[in-house]
């Protein structure tokens, strides 16, 4: 079995369902939201990145638990390892997984030099200034 543990497999599938539902229900409403300063806007777009990165770790964690289900009901996997990890699913999965993760991580990144920039006044203090030339 892919998930062999009963235990695991229940986890996965309840976190996985819950990873899914709060982030489309949460997402939804950070969209709906009307924004008017412009740090506002700045957070809501970071904030549907993570949405968004976290929903796609939802559904990477329902697949496993469907290729879990389907390679029980084909055979055993330790006969099926080699074909698995050898097809465009497996492969798919795997690409999901690591753009879940990083595009997650990159967005926390970015978000916390954005913080760090506000806090620290870098790039406040710019002046306009008008030139006349007659």
């Amino acid at each position: 079995f892919l998930i062999n543990s009963t235990f695991v497999f229940v986890i996965t599938i309840c976190l996985g369902l819950l990873i899914l539902i709060l982030n489309i229900t949460e997402g939804w409403k950070c969209f709906k939201k009307e924004v008017s300063q412009n740090i506002g806007k700045v957070d809501r777009i970071f904030r549907l990145q993570i949405f968004f990165f976290d929903g796609l770790m939802g559904m990477y964690l329902l697949s496993i638990v469907v290729a879990s289900i389907v390679l029980q009901f084909i055979g055993d996997y330790c006969t099926l390892e080699r074909k698995w990890r050898g097809s465009a699913i497996c492969s798919a999965l795997g690409a999901l997984f690591s753009f879940s993760c990083h595009g997650s991580l990159l967005t926390v990144a970015a978000l916390s030099v954005t913080r760090f920039i506000i806090c620290r006044g870098i790039g406040v203090s710019i002046r306009k200034r008008t030139v006349v030339i007659v």
